[in-house]
């Protein structure tokens, strides 16, 4: 913090009364101090020292001002017979607007201007302190209702940060700078959520998503290594005029106004005289500038001293010593004076609004370097210690605190550049096959287009009155069609230039139809069965993508298990299973050929080819039983079942026999024969005799038979017929 104080200020204020017909007010005695020079003040910075990552407000406010500046009448208090009231101490619109000749810009140029402030925190009195400021000075309203003033938190919504006095300050400062200078111009706050790079970077681009033809950043802090690709992200933004303070620390440099993508604004000492211009500016003695340490030197700027980006680019106002007139009643008690690189800022985005954009057209901060006829060249003054170098000297001609110089005049206005108009569409290449890549041109247009953007479309035929659904997620130049997709596409074009979007251009007709791509394998097939003579094996189909609807096979004779040794068994081996002959003694394999409607798939081979193949044993079987054993009462019945487990490439049925029962005990198979199992079922009577039986069952199949048993015990005590 810097703070000045003059011995004259108590003599001043004692020295000097009311005047008839004017309110003794600070600036009542403003006016009474001259308009030579300034006198010094105390003051203060308004945002505390930022962390690394983070960035403070340039802000500056006087705490004790002492009169430097004449009244101006207030039109909307002045009377025919009435002495016009003071407006508050400090610089106000007609001050600024005569300083940098823009009177007559300010009256006619701005509107559909967009100036966009970026800042960090909450200002709940933004809207109603700006409505003070203006009705003050007889400045048109700018209202959220008739949509001049649009206030929005980093996201683009309605739900502020947490409000923070020193901030709100700098938001006041902002918004009634660009008031002052450009009151047809729309204004557009964002609030960031922190004074994070990330939270104000993420905001800048929130204000140019929003439609801004400047954004003004009165903040900064230390140079970092990761501050070139940290401006990229978030400061490069082609045909907008991002403005940036260049900090009130002296001779030195801040992100982000290193930044190649902006234009550095610095700081000067404002102050009436008698020349032709009426005014005399100098370099601010705490305005920053210098040689960046990371960020290399852009292309339209030409200074020797030094190998880096050079800060600043253009100046203003920024002493606080010849301070301007804010009002802020958050947590404030309405009327201020600041001062600070934050006043030269929006000053500057304002001025070239008033121009229409200076960024159209131009890299970036190129336009002043271009037409430094447009700039007063501020000479005198210094910012600190460099060896006496340009980098911290108000020089003639190009300077490190002020830049090619302050503002003189609005300058040409730049004519609204028009949006590209479509000459010849767009055209669609590639092979409408599912799991293909489709890309497109994006036609040509006029206006020099900058990007394009694209949107890939479904549509229901090749007229492109059917592509009403946009592909989410489709937004690159290239699509792939992805698999089970059989419609029509196509894709519409926006191509954008300094004046904005064009309308989306589609390509025409709609490719289609999409044709199935042909099924690919991902599990190979798989063979089931004993490499046996006489024995028959089973193919799986494996697993395919591109949903196969059906599925053809042919299998080989092998020598060997590699199934580069095997020879198709031609037309009589084509089903999904083939039994081996007698007498066979090679290995064998299958193909599966897969298919859709988009074709037949190659055929792959089971791997490695089954064998080789023997006689093996002969065919037979064997039974089981469960449960093996069983236990009732007298008169009930039990139920086992019987399995037939084939052997040898037995494949025959077989039919079922009980023997041994006990008295009064009778045996039924179901179903008998059978090839797999059977059920058997026992079942006593009440004179059946108690005891434990275990009972033979035999399986027959022509010659070949097997047998198991099964346990059942009877019990029970019996009366008259009835046993429990």
């Amino acid at each position: 913090m810097r703070r000045h104080a003059s011995a004259a200020l108590l003599g001043l204020l004692l020295a000097t009364g009311a005047t008839a017909g004017l309110i003794a007010t600070p600036a009542a005695l403003a006016a009474s101090a001259g308009t030579s020079s300034p006198l010094h003040r105390t003051f203060k910075r308004t945002c505390d020292t930022p962390s690394p990552g983070h960035a403070a407000c340039n802000a500056i406010v006087v705490t004790s001002p002492t009169a430097t500046t004449p009244t101006q009448p207030n039109p909307l208090t002045a009377g025919p017979n009435l002495a016009p009231l003071a407006t508050p101490a400090g610089f106000g619109p007609t001050d600024l607007r005569s300083a940098y000749a823009v009177a007559s810009a300010a009256a006619a140029n701005g509107a559909g201007e967009k100036v966009a402030i970026v800042d960090a925190d909450d200002d709940p009195n933004a809207a109603s302190d700006l409505a003070t400021y203006r009705s003050t000075y007889g400045l048109p309203a700018c209202t959220q209702a008739s949509g001049c003033f649009t206030k929005v938190n980093q996201s683009g919504g309605t739900s502020y940060p947490a409000g923070n006095a020193g901030w709100s300050e700098e938001i006041s400062l902002d918004l009634d700078m660009v008031s002052a200078i450009c009151p047809n111009c729309k204004i557009i706050l964002v609030e960031a959520s922190s004074t994070s790079y990330t939270s104000l970077g993420t905001a800048v681009n929130e204000a140019a998503a929003l439609g801004a033809t400047q954004i003004s950043n009165s903040y900064g802090g230390s140079e970092f290594s990761g501050e070139s690709s940290t401006g990229a992200a978030y400061y490069e933004h082609p045909g907008v005029d991002v403005t940036v303070s260049s900090g009130d620390g002296g001779y030195g440099v801040e992100f982000p106004a290193a930044s190649q993508y902006v234009t550095a604004v610095g700081g000067t000492s404002l102050v009436r005289a008698s020349n032709g211009r009426g005014w005399s500016e100098s370099a601010w003695s705490d305005a920053g500038s210098g040689c960046s340490s990371y960020v290399p030197k852009p292309s339209y700027q030409h200074d020797t001293g030094c190998g880096g980006r050079t800060v600043a680019d253009v100046s203003a106002v920024a002493d606080p010593n010849t301070p301007v007139a804010v009002y802020d009643s958050y947590r404030e008690s309405g009327w201020l004076e600041f001062g600070g690189t934050s006043v030269a800022s929006p000053l500057v985005a304002s001025i070239y609004a008033l121009a229409g954009g200076r960024s159209p057209g131009n890299t970036f901060g190129a336009y002043a370097y271009a037409n430094p006829s447009q700039y007063n060249d501020v000479v005198g003054g210094s910012n600190g210690s460099c060896g006496g170098s340009y980098l911290c000297t108000g020089v003639a001609g190009y300077d490190g605190p002020t830049g090619v110089g302050s503002p003189n005049g609005a300058g040409p206005v730049t004519p609204p550049t028009p949006v590209p108009t479509l000459l010849t569409p767009p055209a669609v290449s590639g092979s409408p096959i599912q799991g293909h890549t489709l890309s497109t041109t994006p036609g040509t247009w006029t206006g020099s287009p900058t990007s394009y953007a694209y949107q890939w479309y479904d549509c229901s035929t090749t007229a492109t009155s059917s592509c009403t659904s946009p592909v989410a997620g489709a937004t690159a130049a290239t699509y792939t069609l992805p698999g089970g997709y059989t419609g029509y596409v196509s894709v519409a074009v926006t191509a954008t230039n300094a004046g904005g979007p064009s309308s989306p251009a589609l390509a025409s007709p709609a490719v289609g139809p999409v044709a199935e791509l042909p099924p690919v394998n991902t599990t190979a097939p798989a063979i089931s069965g004993p490499p046996h003579q006489g024995q028959t094996l089973t193919a799986s189909t494996g697993t395919w993508t591109n949903s196969p609807t059906s599925f053809t096979y042919q299998w080989y004779d092998c020598t060997t298990a590699a199934t580069a040794s095997c020879s198709s068994l031609g037309a009589a081996a084509t089903g999904s299973t083939y039994p081996l002959p007698a007498g066979y003694t090679l290995f064998v394999t299958v193909g599966v050929t897969a298919h859709n409607a988009g074709g037949a798939s190659p055929a792959v081979l089971a791997s490695p080819a089954v064998g080789p193949v023997t006689a093996g044993p002969p065919p037979s079987f064997t039974l089981a039983a469960s449960p093996a054993s069983q236990s009732v009462t007298r008169g009930k019945s039990a139920a086992y079942t019987i399995t037939v487990t084939p052997a040898g490439g037995f494949t025959g049925s077989v039919g079922f026999t009980a023997g041994g029962l006990p008295s009064g005990v009778a045996a039924s198979f179901s179903p008998n024969p059978s090839t797999g199992a059977t059920t058997l079922t026992l079942t006593s009577t009440t004179s059946s005799t108690a005891g434990t039986y275990t009972i033979p069952v035999t399986g027959t199949s022509g010659t070949l038979t097997a047998g198991t048993t099964v346990s059942l015990t009877l019990g029970g005590t019996c009366f008259f017929g009835f046993c429990f």
